[in-house]
């Protein structure tokens, strides 16, 4: 009787390099921006506007969502390498549910981007 996949077994698999969590760690990061809720509570409620702490900030005062996207381009443009990739998440740390599911899809990406770099290896 032949096996009913002779390509699995006459085909040796490739030899994969071993990708350890530390190489993971040169290739990526991982940015929580925990406390959104107190980042929106002052943007919106208060006289704290991001151009007092960032003077280059040019956005509108009491605008959350550029505030967010400022801070976020600013991280990025001052990365040191710019082969990594980063996955940046606003976060809410009492939130647990929310959390729960931002750390399984981060989970998901890393794994990804592992997997990804292993098989182009």
């Amino acid at each position: 009787l032949a096996p009913p996949f002779p390509f699995l077994i006459s085909s040796p698999l490739p030899v994969l390099p071993p990708v350890s969590p530390l190489s993971v760690c040169m290739l990526l990061q991982v940015l929580f921006l925990n406390k959104v809720d107190l980042f929106r509570y002052k943007i919106l409620y208060t006289d704290r506007q991001l151009k007092q702490f960032f003077p280059a900030y040019d956005g509108p005062p009491f605008n959350v969502d550029a505030a967010a996207h400022y801070i976020q381009s600013e991280f990025l443009r001052r990365k040191r390498n710019p082969s990594k990739t980063v996955y940046m998440h606003f976060t809410t740390a009492t939130d647990t549910s929310k959390l729960q599911l931002i750390f399984d899809l981060v989970f998901d990406c890393i794994v990804t981007e592992n997997l990804d770099r292993a098989i182009l290896c």
